[in-house]
């Protein structure tokens, strides 16, 4: 149907412009498509097309750039010798009530969804004017017709395109050229199906969700001989499927609907800072060095007279002293664990460079604690105890509670978007950041601080682990911390603190920003098994594995590296070994890198996710694989390569952390290597 012709699709890496190449490409037509800045998914694209039989190249490029549009329009023509179709498809959101929408998301939106169009429209003009012929096609949206609250930009611009459409329509009917417009719907993807229900289904005429092949299969006809006749239309995808209703969210005033163009075009995002306070070293070039040479941080504890405990050893952060970073009396009103969270907030933060570079109501926090203020708890308790109520801190509440960190992060940065403060025990760190990531990639935030914080090495918390059987009474500190050792025995209690800024990947690259690597997926589901046990077949912490790993398509099992996380009870490691290989296999599971770090931390309990995750991206960003120290006893229950004792320095494309939790708390974070 369209043999002989090429094709020109804007968007076309993903969603609804990809299924438009590929109806496209079945048909005949040669593809030349252009992406903002996914280089993995356009390569992938390409290669989808060329097995179809044509030509298929990616162009990166910004369609708000006039200059830019005119460069590659030319590139295309001297590639493919022409053009005679062109699909207006690239589009973005940034959606907000007007009054708080600022004018920079309003010409954001307009620049691209609109001024692209019309770049792109006029790029081709000549070109059709000369061979007197040729299909324009662009893709507006039913909010263009009907509007949407919280979406005043985008329905601006996709009304825009509208008249457009019909002005282009005009002026090219008489040279042959035919200018129409598609208007979708609510079309399904893979992150629509969570919003499918009957209450939403029920306002659709059609009583269900369109599919982007049903919106190709329109747009291969407007692209074809068959309507050679039709110009100047508008013609709708289901006549309407907006949800219109606003609500109140963590962000502020949103609209409750997700566009398709957020849907289809889902935003990157990287990680721009990183920030540590742990047991062998206060700040992370510190602890990266530490753990590349496979430095011990567990020793006898200081903190409190250990003579009538069982267990002596703990991995201590040492010689902490919160004044270098903050004044006395700060100092004097934060528990430990706040202090700790504070110092790696302010790390990431100054590594970053994002302070002064960010709307206050731009920026969220999602950070949290396994424990939060236990420190001051028993601190208070016993002046209760001793003294009497009344002697009790008035800042006794505000030192404890979970969500103090976040608070005083959220306070000293002015971060006026969302402020969650995570508690999923020893996974929270990893859900932290996944939250944090999930905020990001669905536009509710443009950069996010996340990470976790402990500071539990006090006689209550290490007596009441060791009544659990969770801790590791070693007094060798080369023999207490064994991750996946035959010798295993339980944990040693660790604390400290880590952060990360994650951002979105053009508000990144706008500013020049370093950037670390990318986040590619994350993975978080519950055993619902066991209070404290994990359970033993792996099914659910395999599945958070899985489903962080959707991020990692044509990484070889050989470039991932696994921080696990191994934290030397029997059950644990046994356990996400299970895990390990029913998310990759028996025989890929067996090629993947794997290590755990608290070999050389100990548990770091809340905060272990976000120390591990940071240890995950240097090694993505480094090529070096950290190692387990204290390995030298196998276990046939744990046969995969744990990476004993020393580093090894390979190529690591791609990386994950994995932390399980009591309560059966399961989460997965997963990078790479930064590409485009």
């Amino acid at each position: 149907m369209l043999k002989g012709k090429t094709a020109v699709v804007t968007g076309g890496s993903r969603g609804i412009g990809k299924a438009i190449c590929l109806k496209f490409a079945e048909n005949g037509a040669d593809i030349a498509f252009l992406y903002a800045g996914n280089t993995v998914k356009a390569e992938e694209t390409v290669k989808e097309l060329e097995g179809l039989g044509v030509k298929a190249k990616a162009y990166q490029c910004n369609v708000a750039d006039a200059d830019a549009v005119a460069a590659v329009i030319k590139e295309i023509v001297k590639d493919f010798g022409g053009i005679q179709i062109l699909v207006n498809n690239a589009g973005i959101t940034k959606d907000k009530l007007v009054p708080m929408m600022k004018s920079a998301d309003f010409d954001a939106v307009i620049d691209t969804n609109l001024k692209g169009a019309f770049y792109m429209t006029k790029g081709v003009y000549p070109l059709f004017l000369k061979q007197k012929g040729g299909k324009i096609i662009n893709i507006s949206s039913v909010s263009g017709l009907t509007g949407n609250p919280g979406q005043a930009n985008y329905s601006a611009s996709k009304a825009g395109v509208i008249g457009l459409t019909k002005s282009v329509a005009k002026e090219l009917a008489s040279r042959g050229v035919c200018c129409n417009a598609i208007a979708p719907g609510f079309i399904a993807t893979e992150m629509t199906q969570a919003l499918e229900n009957d209450t939403l289904k029920d306002a659709i005429p059609m009583k269900r969700f369109g599919e982007a092949e049903e919106v190709a299969k329109l747009a291969l006809f407007l692209a074809s001989e068959h309507s050679d006749y039709i110009t100047g239309e508008v013609i709708r995808i289901e006549k309407d499927c907006l949800v219109d209703v606003s609500s109140v969210n963590d962000g502020g005033w949103q609209s409750s609907r997700i566009s398709q163009e957020r849907i289809d075009e889902m935003r990157r995002v990287v990680v721009t800072g990183i920030g540590a306070v742990t047991p062998v070293g206060n700040n992370v070039p510190e602890f990266w060095e530490a753990i590349k040479n496979g430095k011990n941080g567990i020793a006898p504890i200081t903190r409190f007279d250990v003579s009538e405990s069982k267990y002596k050893l703990a991995a201590e952060v040492k010689e902490f002293d919160p004044t270098k970073y903050m004044d006395k009396l700060t100092a004097k009103k934060l528990d430990r664990f706040v202090q700790f969270a504070m110092v790696a907030a302010g790390e990431a933060m100054t590594d970053s460079q994002l302070e002064g570079n960010i709307e206050k109501e731009d920026l969220a926090v999602y950070f949290g604690s396994g424990i939060g203020g236990f420190e001051t708890l028993c601190e208070s308790y016993d002046v209760l105890r001793e003294k009497g109520p009344r002697r009790v801190s008035p800042l006794f509440i505000p030192k404890i509670i979970n969500n103090i960190a976040a608070g005083n992060i959220a306070i000293h940065y002015q971060a006026q978007n969302a402020c969650v403060a995570v508690s999923t025990a020893c996974a929270t760190g990893t859900t932290a950041i996944g939250e944090g990531y999930r905020a990001v990639l669905h536009g509710y935030t443009t950069a996010a601080i996340c990470g976790g914080s402990e500071a539990a090495i006090v006689p209550l918390a290490v007596a009441g682990f060791g009544s659990c059987m969770a801790l590791n009474a070693s007094e060798d500190p080369n023999a207490a911390s064994l991750p996946f050792d035959k010798r295993r025995a339980g944990f040693v209690m660790g604390e400290g603190a880590g952060a990360v800024i994650l951002e979105e990947y053009e508000h990144a690259k706008a500013r020049g920003a370093k950037i670390y690597a990318e986040i590619v997926g994350y993975g978080s589901t519950c055993d619902a098994h066991h209070v404290t046990a994990p359970a033993e077949e792996a099914i659910a912490s395999g599945k958070a594995i899985v489903n962080a790993m959707a991020g990692l398509e044509g990484v070889k099992p050989e470039e991932i590296y696994i921080n696990a996380h191994g934290t030397g009870t029997a059950l644990n490691d046994k356990t996400e070994t299970r895990a390990i290989k029913n998310a990759f296999g028996e025989a890929d599971a067996k090629k993947v890198h794997i290590s755990s770090t608290k070999s050389m931390t100990g548990h770091m309990l809340g905060a272990a996710g976000a120390v591990e995750a940071i240890a995950a991206i240097l090694a993505v960003q480094e090529d070096v694989i950290p190692p387990t120290i204290n390995l030298k006893e196998a276990d046939p229950a744990c046969d995969l390569d744990y990476t004993p004792n020393t580093a090894v320095k390979t190529t690591v494309e791609a990386a994950m952390s994995t932390s399980l939790g009591f309560g059966g708390h399961n989460a997965c974070v997963a990078f790479r290597k930064m590409r485009g």
